[in-house]
């Protein structure tokens, strides 16, 4: 981000952990840099799996995660969360995001227990509130 954009743009996210898991490199660097632009502490990753193994040490106040990755995708990642041993990691908010909205609808994901849903192109500022509402909620 440049020094000129305006703070007041994105919501204030200082404290908050979020995980990104985006296997879009430059999607992902976006992501990384918009959220902790706007203050929050960002662990990102590029498969489902890594962000699984991880999910202990980080400890998220919010994931977002986008549905068309390789291996194990988003919802078999929403899955795996919601069968986390740990019931504070089970209970973590999820936005899902996907270029394919007409292959994954919320409806799927609701019925997952998934709090978040946005089609790309992202629009960066809605990220960042719907992360600060997301976390305030929980």
């Amino acid at each position: 981000m440049s020094d000129t954009a305006p703070a007041a743009q994105f919501p204030d996210l200082s404290g908050l952990r979020v995980l990104v898991v985006e296997d879009d490199d430059d999607g992902r660097r976006l992501l990384i840099e918009v959220l902790e632009f706007a203050g929050a502490t960002v662990a990102a990753f590029s498969t489902a799996y890594a962000a699984l193994d991880e999910l202990n040490n980080v400890q998220p106040h919010v994931i977002i995660c986008d549905l068309a990755l390789p291996r194990l995708d988003g919802l078999g990642f929403l899955e795996a969360l919601r069968s986390h041993s740990d019931p504070k990691i089970r209970q973590t908010p999820m936005i899902a995001v996907t270029a394919y909205s007409d292959l994954y609808g919320p409806k799927e994901l609701i019925s997952l227990r998934c709090e978040g849903y946005m089609a790309k192109p992202l629009s960066l500022d809605r990220v960042c509130t719907a992360v600060q509402k997301l976390a305030l909620a929980s």
